[in-house]
């Protein structure tokens, strides 16, 4: 990822229960997961774990992730049926094929595939971590990918308002329908109980 100018290398390991809930454990690659960090966010907020302790996010920065998290689910397309989504097709451009989609429960956002039905890029305004105000995102996702069904890209690449922002690369991706095999819900920090768990 990048930020305050630098690039910092992160190991990330997470599981998404798409427009539910999303844990993700990361650390810096030269500290090794004795530095892990955990990330959970829910409809009802987010919250950061170090060294055993929790702290609950900013408003902002629980929506910002939230809205990230929710990509993940659009990625999976069959969301894109649920109740309340709506679809419609772009025009085409540079060569690539296009969906605009609006999800009740992630930011409207353009996904484009090419012509072997990979998706290539996404478009979408997230809010900023800090202010809340909208920011202007572009993904590419390869060409190569992790995983074929679904088709899962094995490197995505944002930018935010022009500039490098996460540059992420998948070794293992696997989709699990619900039921058995399915993620638990992690522990809830609040003490409340958590959807789905």
């Amino acid at each position: 990822m990048h930020a305050g100018g630098r690039e910092i290398l992160l190991g990330v390991a997470t599981a998404v229960a798409p427009f539910d809930w999303a844990r993700s454990a990361s650390w810096i690659r030269t500290q090794g997961m004795a530095a892990e960090r955990i990330m959970l966010i829910r409809a009802d907020g987010g919250w950061t774990q170090s060294e055993g302790n929790w702290t609950a996010m900013t408003a902002p920065a629980a929506a910002h992730e939230r809205a990230q998290f929710a990509l993940y689910g659009l990625m999976l397309l069959s969301p894109l049926r649920d109740a309340g989504a709506v679809v419609s097709r772009l025009p085409d451009r540079d060569g690539l094929r296009g969906l605009a989609v609006t999800h009740p429960k992630a930011p409207p956002t353009q996904l484009w595939f090419d012509a072997a039905n990979r998706l290539r890029e996404a478009r979408n305004t997230v809010p900023d971590p800090q202010s809340g105000a909208p920011v202007v995102q572009r993904l590419r996702f390869s060409a190569d990918t992790v995983a074929t069904a679904p088709k899962w890209p094995r490197r995505l690449v944002i930018e935010q308002d022009g500039k490098p922002y996460f540059d992420l690369a998948f070794t293992r991706f696997r989709a699990i329908a619900g039921g058995g095999g399915a993620p638990t819900a992690p522990p809830d920090p609040t003490g409340a109980a958590v959807p789905g768990g």
